[in-house]
């Protein structure tokens, strides 16, 4: 993708804000985007790969549920279009949700 597109930042716009609102996020890759729900998807140039890594301490009580087919986006360079990639989650159900309790 960064061939075509240069773009060394992608943007990871998740549908769900519950998951942060409240929570720790320690940034391992990537970064915070403009809101809650927004993240920086860096691209690392010693591996050709995109990547994001967001180690979150549940703090918050309560039941939790995600989709899990949210998108990347790419703004591309001047010359190109955008581009979107569609996402999915390890281990949804098949409502296409994770779903969890903390107390």
């Amino acid at each position: 993708m960064f061939l075509k597109t240069n773009d060394f930042e992608a943007s990871l716009s998740t549908s769900y804000s519950n998951l942060f609102i409240g929570n720790e996020l320690t940034f391992i890759k990537g970064s915070q985007g403009n809101e809650i729900n927004w993240f920086n998807v860096t691209y690392n140039a010693s591996t050709s790969v995109y990547e994001l890594e967001i180690n979150i301490k549940l703090n918050k009580i309560g039941s939790y549920s995600l989709y899990t087919n949210d998108p990347i986006h790419f703004q591309g360079s001047t010359q190109c279009n955008r581009y979107r990639l569609d996402t999915n989650i390890e281990g949804w159900n098949s409502e296409g949700k994770i779903e969890f309790t903390v107390q």
